[in-house]
């Protein structure tokens, strides 16, 4: 198609008229598409002389989201698809303030869920209210504003519609209501805003496709009226009749102007006279034709009917039939040109794609040399494509580029062209796109002073935060730097329900200092009463939003039940008990917990870790100590030595580090037990394998944690007799509490232990400070490499992430890279850890 127009814009400029010159194609569809683009590149009016249907018309959208609005009861999909066909704005505001103020509204909608009798509340909406403060942000302001103008718009404005509509009682009634509620809300008017700017612009069709439209919805409510004026009136019988209609409406294609290029289909009754015809995809699949049996009717059954029907009636002809007049069309596109007739067909090298016996005949009957239309190359004039300065610029970049790839020159004449396309009037767009041969998708570097003013003189950091740099740099620089993040919905993702477990685990168990003496149904007596407390707090509103969130608020407190029932269980037999929850280190906000981790830079500079341990257990031993971590997940974790090697899992390890250091400070005799995962949820055992009081030791085994356990010294370690009373050195066994197992013989079994020496630790403690230490000098310095991990060439840092679209990674371009990382077991940490000798 576009060689096609270039060729008619280059006879154009040699004498011929627009209008000399007709594109015929046996189906137009896959051509539909390309065409606008193609003919507005080359400044061809052109006349499209294809069917388009009504249906995807604003006001058809806006009809049925009427409609939508009523049977879903302003649900946020309908009102939202209704606003933004923008038929109905205010008076009072300007459209670019109305689009404004409904991207507001949208975000506000998809946070907080508000819908239906949200919209008439009586008092104002309020921009994403804080959560436990009455004050509104004053940044907040203005958009508390916009969102409570397009509230009062839908009350002023679509509920009188849907009022009178309703209220209708016969179909002339609902018809007028309908009609009269458009107009007074100025619908027609904004129709003929529309004609008036398509008009001045040149967009004639487009201008009276907004005459036409208005006009169908006139003649559909008459013929209602007609039908259904005085009958009963039925809403949904009213909507499917508009639909209907609309459905089966088309625009009237009226040319805008004489003298344009016209394309037409070879099946079109008012196929025009031309000098020039070009006839498009001549493949054997559709010249001659070939259709389909996918009628309700087959050809046997039509013969059956045809004999049967009057004289007087008939059935079109469908299907195989209509091949047999398919020559006779194609022959009438062929010898409707006075001077030249061009046949074309595509070339794909992944389809068979075969010319169509009509080309083949002509060849062969004429004596004709075929040639290739191609996109342009290193070796092709510049006057062959020469069509407009528009198209030169994409011809450019389609040589370019394969100079580029083929590591050659550009030719002369085409090394000349670019000059001479940034002094054209598209001297800026070539001068762009002429910048993506080079493109390198290359993030370049901070100075140090923009780095500075984005993360602040003294770097305060979260583990989570360190882990997604090491994950990739650019991401944290677009999380935590430009402090981006997608846009909040109102969904129960599991930061929510982490969120609520961990409160309601912080409440419960500072609170219950008898827990181990609490029966199962007291505490699920006093979980259920806990949620039910925390569920009305701004924040959780969305379990109480719907029955279907009621139920999943139920299927919450059981897994806390159940999360209670086994920490009950665990403490019984455990000499370990809670002493902290939700314990913090460092700043958070306002509040102060432990003492911070601050480690000194190689730069000057300081970083100071930040966070939050969900649990601190201990267990002390005459005058020592001993402390177990805990971290609450919703999902099986374990601790991964290669992750924590690479940085990409510093938390247990900051943890330890976060208590150990805050009780070298305070001088306190404190010494690691562990740190250990404890999952968040509801196992299942299966009832033909484990009845009675096998159920609950099955279950416990359910929540066995899984982690490190530190071994202070050798066997007689305090860890291996308090950790889990019922299994120790002397009598063996298998924890269900955590992954520790002893032979018969006393002797650490080889598998199902999680246990590292304190030797070992010391080493995994100082790399994970290092590595800290070394996150910390790359943000500081203002590295936001795009670089994301990768292990064994399998990798969803980009697909994971909530930013790849600004990322735009592509592994084809030479400095978007993965950083590859090898697996690793513990002995191979540890070896890479190894003090390095000194060389003599």
């Amino acid at each position: 198609m576009r060689t096609v127009a270039i060729q008619i814009a280059q006879q154009v400029r040699q004498g011929a008229r627009y209008r000399d010159f007709l594109i015929v194609a046996r189906y137009l569809d896959p051509y539909q598409t390309s065409i606008p683009a193609i003919f507005s590149e080359l400044d061809l009016p052109y006349f499209l002389d294809l069917e388009q249907p009504m249906q995807n018309h604003p006001l058809v959208i806006l009809i049925d989201s009427l409609f939508e609005v009523n049977r879903q009861y302003y649900s946020y999909r309908s009102v939202m698809q209704l606003l933004k066909t923008e038929l109905l704005l205010p008076t009072d505001v300007s459209v670019d303030a109305f689009r404004s103020a409904l991207d507001t509204t949208d975000n506000y909608l998809l946070k907080t869920g508000k819908a239906g009798r949200s919209w008439f509340d009586p008092k104002p909406w309020r921009y994403y209210p804080p959560r436990m403060e009455d004050e509104l942000d004053p940044e907040d302001e203005p958009k508390t504003q916009q969102i409570n103008q397009i509230k009062q718009f839908v009350q002023q404005v679509i509920q009188p519609i849907m009022k009178q509509l309703t209220a209708a009682k016969t179909g002339r009634d609902a018809a007028s209501a309908l009609y009269q509620g458009l107009v007074s809300a100025g619908v027609l008017t904004q129709l003929a805003n529309w004609r008036q700017q398509a008009t001045d612009r040149g967009q004639l069709q487009t201008a009276q496709a907004q005459t036409q439209v208005w006009q169908t919805l006139s003649q559909l409510l008459d013929d209602f009226v007609a039908v259904f004026g005085e009958q009963a009136f039925s809403l949904e019988q009213f909507h499917q009749l508009l639909d209907a209609g609309f459905a089966s409406a088309s625009y009237t294609q009226i040319p805008s102007t004489l003298d344009q290029v016209i394309i037409s289909e070879t099946g079109l009754t008012r196929l025009n006279t031309a000098k020039h015809i070009y006839v498009i995809g001549a493949t054997s699949l559709v010249m001659p034709d070939q259709p389909s049996e996918n009628q309700l009717l087959n050809a046997d059954d039509r013969s059956i009917l045809l004999e049967r029907l009057p004289e007087d009636r008939f059935l079109p002809t469908v299907g195989p039939d209509t091949t047999l007049r398919d020559p006779f069309l194609n022959y009438l596109a062929f010898t409707a040109a006075s001077e030249t007739l061009s046949l074309s067909y595509p070339i794909n090298a992944d389809s068979e794609l075969t010319p169509s016996i009509y080309f083949t005949q002509l060849n062969q009957a004429f004596q004709l040399t075929p040639s290739l239309w191609q996109a342009p190359t290193l070796t092709t004039p510049l006057s062959d494509i020469l069509g407009s300065t528009r198209s030169l610029i994409s011809d450019w970049l389609t040589v370019a580029r394969a100079a580029k790839d083929h590591n050659q020159q550009l030719p002369a004449s085409w090394a000349a062209v670019l000059p001479a396309l940034k002094s054209s009037q598209y001297g800026d767009l070539a001068t762009q796109l002429a910048a993506s041969i080079n493109y390198t998708n290359d993030v370049g570097k901070l100075n140090a002073k923009l780095a500075t003013a984005l993360y602040g003189e003294r770097l305060m950091v979260s583990v989570s935060q360190l882990e997604t740099y090491f994950r990739n740099h650019f991401e944290y620089f677009l999380k935590y730097g430009l402090r981006l993040q997608p846009r909040p919905e109102f969904i129960l993702t599991p930061a929510d329900t982490g969120s609520l477990f961990h409160g309601a685990l912080d409440q419960f168990i500072s609170r219950s200092d008898a827990l181990p003496d609490l029966d199962a149904t007291q505490i699920q007596q006093q979980v259920s009463e806990l949620i039910d407390g925390m569920i009305v707090q701004p924040g959780y509103e969305i379990l109480t939003s719907s029955a279907r969130f009621n139920f999943i608020t139920k299927q919450l407190k059981a897994l806390l039940t159940q999360v209670v029932i086994a920490i009950s269980q665990q403490q019984t037999q455990s000499d370990f008990h809670p002493v902290a929850t939700e314990l913090m280190f460092g700043q958070i906000g306002k509040e102060h917990g432990l003492t911070p981790l601050i480690y000194e830079l190689p730069n000057g500079r300081q970083v100071q870790m930040r966070g939050k341990i969900d649990r601190l257990d201990t267990f002390k031993d005459q005058d020592q100590t001993y402390f177990l971590v805990l971290d609450y997940k919703s999902s099986q974790h374990t601790f991964n030595d290669a992750d924590a090697y690479y940085g990409q899992a510093l938390q247990m390890l900051t943890y330890l580090a976060a208590v150990i250091n805050d009780a070298k400070v305070k001088h306190q005799q404190m010494r690691p037990a562990g740190a250990v995962y404890f999952q968040l949820h509801n196992p299942r055992v299966k009832y033909d394998r484990y009845r009675g009081p096998d159920v609950a030791k099955n279950l416990l085994k359910a929540f066995q944690m899984q982690g490190i356990l530190i071994e202070t010294d050798d066997l007689d370690s305090p860890i291996f007799y308090h950790l889990d009373r019922g299994v120790n050195p002397e009598i063996g066994g298998t924890s269900d509490i955590v992954r520790l197992k002893f032979t018969k013989s006393g002797s650490l079994s080889k598998s199902g232990v999680d246990v590292m020496s304190q030797e070992d630790l010391e080493r995994y403690l100082n790399n994970n400070q290092n590595r800290i230490i070394e996150a910390a000098l790359g943000i500081s310095e203002g590295d936001i490499a795009l670089n994301p991990t990768q292990y064994n060439d399998e990798a969803d840092t980009i697909t994971r992430s909530d930013f790849g679209a600004i990322m735009q990674f592509d592994p084809a371009l030479p400095t978007n890279n993965y950083r590859q990382l090898k697996l690793l077991k513990r002995q191979d940490v540890l070896e890479l850890l190894k003090p390095k000798k000194k060389e003599d």
